[in-house]
């Protein structure tokens, strides 16, 4: 049979035999006396005892009082009250457990567990699943407190089921581990929310265990994903769900960390995760998702990874130590000095990429260090995702003892790191992009180690005198660059040796009244007076001081200096060994041969006229320097640069143009400023080094040299350089003739007409991934260099129609406005990809955007605006328009959360006119978030929504009727967007709920006049939330001004709702729908009385509506 039962005394037994199951849906009560003396049910107080192997359901409202014992089996619980008052509690054996159906909430039971993992029978085929769990399938909820009377109670549930405990689960100070189970179809899960606390670990068995609040693990406990005698190839995860959490140390004790995880899955909410380690100790799972990890006690704590967690890393006390590359993600970093004790971060033998470094100083200062005990370097790379950061701890090679690594330093990223600690490193110091500033104000912040120049600027800051090691300026046959160094502060900053071997453009800044000493020099030789790089002796070297910027020497100090030498150029001198000067206009009546030329407009423009002369260049030198706040012209009618390499550089503000031929010789351009080279010959290989280069002088065919684009340079096109090829510019992606290569940050502009950009050929160009393959790849491989798009001087768009694979990284794309400032400066027709990768708009100029994009990383637009046009997306990841930035467009936002910030504009229609109509939609994917619109949101209308003709009449209803108030919504809802611009707020593709703060704070609504002929009957939906059926809307604080206005602001109240001016045509604005359905009507005028009685029959003068969340 099924098995036996038994009442009275105290105790009410039902034993269940194993691999039966026995369902009580009747009401378990206690004892109830009969008018003849006897009874039934159970005494008054007495416990149910479950017993034997088998299963058994209870589904009745149960009113007994007693304890409810689960000795052996499985006690299914289906109903809320089905375990009795909670007087008694329940309580469950080793072996037993105690099993929740679905729907179940257990309120105000205390549950005891004395037992260690569950066992199988009837609907819980998988044994070990919890002395407390979830049925299969099941969602259920203890609500009660859990005490933890034995070693390894265990809490989880069966495959698909979710288990919350919101109750407090504590062991009474006993120290008792608590172990949970979750399931692996990743579909549900353990969730605790309590205050709890027991004093063991915190063993995670398998699946999912979810926070519910912040600190519902005990602090001062263990978190184990993956004990040691867990099945690793079970996954076990913990997610923090956006809630923070301290443990005193974080373990895998298994024998794989590959299956062991913590996260935090809310993309909105950065979770902290603090492991406050006395010990040291090691996880081998991984890291991931929204949350920073903070380092406290004195413990050293060794992570695997590869980790890829997004909220940075923070070390205040003890330290982490790296056991492989991608320990610690490319994040933010922090290394804190303190009273005491500071942070320690260990390579361990990796490099260590990140993105801003931070960090205090204190007593005991923080350390950097590659305790490695082999003999090698290994690189601290910073800035990897533009970070911006200041670093006043230690950079150190070791700590000593076994130890033998030694330490580098990178600078990658377009932003600016500060170290301003006491550094004794002795590796490589490379400056790759961005900035690198050493403050020596206060201690030394560098070694004595090498210092490689690849890019970028090395700034020194501090008044007083620092020594550094060896710098050197990097070239090589896949690596160019241009850089600067600048001396701060009137500082005084000596090298050991300056070196270089190549023509690397170097820029010496001394303003302020910096120092920079060369103590030797090696590869840079001193002739006719100019210093000079490598065995060609290039004069590419320049120091920009207060008085000037001029071609580089040296003084008998060995300090790098201004040179002032130069000789006048007249109509006829010529040397090759002279060092020629033009501040005024030269007509030239002889060939020049020269070592160096300046034309200096400080005072006034320059033009050297040299007829049909040549212009020799001797064998070294070769360096051409434009100066001056003024234009600067080389013309002539057959006179020729004669040569193999010319080496032009516009250091001024004016225009450089150089107007005779370059035919046959490889052109180096650097220097800020724009050089336009205005003549039909071709020059050889050419190089972009710095600031804006024009190939002007008409469309050619030139197809047949090298174009090198680096350190920051812009090939601006003025003409169409394909021929008869369709695009102006479609050259392969390849470092042989005929192609083309972007070494570090640069681009390409328009001037003269649109140009099109199509590396590989139109219709067939390549697919191209950010920082490698010779696109916006430098010396250090992908240095997150930044793509340039237009420039000052443009007047036109540059369409680049490449796919772009943006990797993982955030990618600047810096947009210079052009002549022309309501015009498209950059037009990206491609699809920009990567899992992780952004888009970091720059620069004051226009973006276009028409690609399906699918990189799922963030948007961020700093300045200028972008366009995201009909049919085009942006990726899937936070969206931010930055104050004075502008989004418009009529594609499609995916951003799962859109933040348009006080003083950002917001515009719907491809353009900036308000005849530029069209629809912008949001439609978040992935973790939505939510929109907050709190800037300058412009509309323009000119047709309107209505279907067909304009109906005056609103369908036979009087203005204000109920009748009229139907029939306007009814048709906001049905016809969608008219012949006006519109915001539409569609469903979440996740069908995550969504809400849309429109206007709470700042900001207004502006809706322009795009052709607009006004007429009684026109609808406007200006804003489309009707097929958002999981939110709607928040406009608390938003005044919609009056109603029945006439849009003039003299005449009533526009509140933050600005409409074309009516008053001409005797209608009004019907606003009152606005925050309703989105809707403005236009209406006839009516009489004085008439308009009050509409007023107040329809409350008008409301204000502010909520539209709910």
């Amino acid at each position: 049979g099924i098995g036996n039962s038994g009442g009275g005394g105290t105790t009410g037994r039902i034993e269940v035999d194993a691999n039966k199951e026995l369902t009580v849906p009747g009401v378990i009560a206690d004892r109830t006396m009969n008018v003849d003396g006897s009874s039934t049910g159970l005494n008054t107080g007495a416990a149910l005892s479950k017993l034997g192997n088998g299963a058994l359901t209870l589904s009745g409202d149960n009113t007994y009082t007693g304890t409810t014992y689960v000795s052996d089996g499985i006690l299914r619980v289906a109903s809320d009250m089905a375990l009795g008052t909670t007087d008694g509690g329940t309580v469950v054996s080793a072996g037993a457990h105690l099993a929740l159906a679905d729907g179940v909430v257990i309120t105000g039971e205390t549950l005891t567990l004395n037992g260690g993992g569950g066992t199988t029978g009837p609907g819980s085929p998988i044994s070990n699943r919890g002395d407390l769990q979830a049925d299969i399938g099941a969602s259920a909820e203890w609500a009660g407190d859990v005490i933890i009377n034995s070693n390894l109670a265990r809490i989880g549930v069966q495959e698909g089921g979710s288990i919350l405990v919101s109750g407090d689960i504590d062991d009474l100070g006993a120290g008792h581990t608590v172990r949970l189970s979750g399931e692996l179809t990743r579909t549900g899960g353990v969730t605790l929310s309590g205050s709890n606390s027991w004093g063991g670990s915190t063993d995670v068995v398998r699946g999912t265990v979810y926070l519910g609040a912040d600190n519902t693990l005990p602090t001062t406990s263990p978190l184990n994903i993956h004990y040691s005698s867990s099945n690793n190839s079970e996954y076990a995860l913990v997610d923090l769900s956006g809630f923070d959490q301290t443990v005193s140390a974080l373990q895998n004790t298994g024998n794989s960390g590959a299956n062991a995880e913590l996260t935090n899955s809310n993309c909105l909410d950065t979770s902290v995760f603090t492991v406050n380690q006395a010990v040291d100790g090691a996880f081998n799972g991984i890291i991931t998702g929204n949350l920073t990890l903070v380092k406290e006690g004195a413990g050293i704590l060794t992570l695997a990874g590869p980790n890829t967690y997004t909220g940075g890393t923070v070390i205040n006390e003890g330290g982490l130590r790296g056991s492989g590359a991608g320990a610690f993600g490319e994040n933010d970093l922090a290394v804190n000095g303190g009273a005491s004790s500071g942070g320690y971060i260990d390579l361990n033998g990796s490099s260590l990429v990140v993105n801003a470094l931070n960090g205090v100083s204190g007593l005991v200062n923080g350390v950097i260090a590659n305790d490695s005990t082999t003999l090698a370097e290994n690189a601290l790379i910073v800035g990897v995702n533009h970070g911006t950061g200041t670093y006043a701890a230690s950079l150190v090679d070791n700590t000593g003892g076994s130890a033998q690594g030694i330490l580098g330093v990178t600078k990658i990223g377009t932003g600016t790191q500060t170290l301003s600690g006491a550094n004794t490193y002795t590796g490589t110091t490379a400056v790759a992009e961005g900035t690198l500033i050493f403050d020596h104000s206060s201690a030394t912040p560098i070694g004595t180690g090498p210092i490689k120049l690849e890019g970028g600027e090395l700034s020194f800051k501090g008044s007083g005198s620092l020594s550094v090691g060896e710098m050197t300026l990097v070239q090589t046959s896949t690596a160019y660059n241009t850089n600067t160094v600048r001396v701060q502060d009137g500082g005084t900053v000596t090298t050991t040796n300056l070196a270089g071997s190549g023509f690397s453009p170097l820029l010496v800044d001394l303003r302020g009244g910096g120092t920079l000493v060369a103590t030797t020099l090696n590869g840079i030789n001193a002739t006719n007076g100019i210093l000079t790089q490598g065995s060609l002796n290039r004069a590419t070297l320049y120091v920009q001081d207060d008085s000037g910027i001029g071609f580089a020497t040296q003084n008998g100090s060995n300090e790098i200096v201004r040179y002032t030498g130069g000789t006048a150029l007249t109509a006829s001198n010529s040397s090759g060994t002279t060092n020629f000067v033009a501040s005024s206009n030269v007509t030239r009546t002889a060939a020049l041969s020269y070592y160096t030329l300046q034309l200096d407009s400080s005072s006034s423009a320059v033009t050297l006229d040299v007829g049909a002369n040549n212009v020799n260049a001797a064998s070294s030198g070769r360096g051409i320097l434009f100066t001056g706040d003024n234009d600067s012209t080389i013309t002539g009618t057959t006179g020729k640069f004669v040569g193999s390499s010319i080496f032009i550089a516009n250091q001024g503000l004016g225009t450089a143009t150089i107007g005779i031929s370059l035919a046959g010789n490889a052109s180096i351009f650097s220097g800020s400023g724009l050089v336009v080279y205005d003549h039909a010959d071709n020059p050889a290989d050419l190089y972009v080094a710095n600031g804006v280069v024009r190939l002007a002088g008409g469309d050619r065919t030139y197809s047949g040299n090298l174009t090198r684009i680096y350190g920051g340079g812009v090939l601006e096109l003025g003409g169409d350089q394909n021929g008869a090829t369709d695009g102006d510019f479609t050259r392969s992606v390849v470092a042989a003739s005929g192609g083309v290569v972007l070494l570090g940050s640069g681009g390409f502009s328009a001037h003269g007409a649109d140009r099109v950009v199509a590396l590989g050929g139109v219709g067939s160009a390549d697919a191209l991934t950010w920082g490698a393959g010779n696109f916006l790849a430098g010396a250090e491989g992908d240095g997150n260099h930044a793509f340039k798009l237009g420039s000052a001087s443009s007047t036109h768009t540059l369409e680049f129609q490449n796919n772009i694979d943006l990797g993982s990284r955030l990618r600047v794309i810096d947009v210079a406005d052009g002549v022309d400032s309501t015009n498209i400066d950059g037009r990206l027709t491609g699809v920009l990809s990567g899992a992780g990768g952004g888009l970091w708009k720059r620069g004051d100029g226009a973006l276009e955007l028409t690609g399906a994009n699918t990189y799922s990383g963030v948007t961020d637009i700093e300045a200028g605006t972008v366009q995201v046009s009909s049919g085009a997306t942006t990726g899937t990841g936070e969206v931010t328009v930055r104050s004075g930035a502008t989004l418009q467009g009529a594609g499609t936002v995916l951003g799962a959360h859109v933040s348009l910030e006080s003083g950002a504009t917001l515009r719907a229609g491809d353009g900036a006119a308000a005849t530029d109509l069209g629809t912008l939609t949001f439609a978040p994917e992935g973790c939505a978030a939510g929109i907050d619109l709190q800037g300058s949101v412009i509309l323009g209308i000119a047709g309107a929504t209505n279907a067909g003709s304009v109906d005056p009449f609103f369908g036979g209803n009087a203005i204000g009727s109920p009748g009229y108030l139907t029939y306007i919504n009814d048709i906001s809802r049905s016809q969608g967007a008219g012949d006006h611009d519109l915001l539409s707020f569609a469903p979440s593709a996740s069908g995550d709920l969504y809400n849309v703060d429109f206007l709470t704070t700042s900001g207004t609504l502006k809706v322009e006049d795009g052709g607009l002929v006004p007429m009684t009957g026109q609808i406007f939906n200006l804003l489309d939330w009707s097929g958002l059926s999981n939110g709607t809307p928040n406009f608390t604080g938003f005044d919609i001004g009056s109603n029945l206005r006439t849009g003039n602001d003299l005449d009533a109240n526009e509140g933050g709702l600005d409409l074309p001016d009516l008053s001409s045509y005797g209608l009004l604005w019907d606003v009152s729908q606005f925050t309703t359905t989105g809707i403005v009507v236009i209406v006839p005028e009516p009489g004085r009385g008439l308009l009050i009685l509409v007023a107040v029959l329809m409350g008008c003068t409301q204000r502010r509506r909520r539209g709910g969340r």
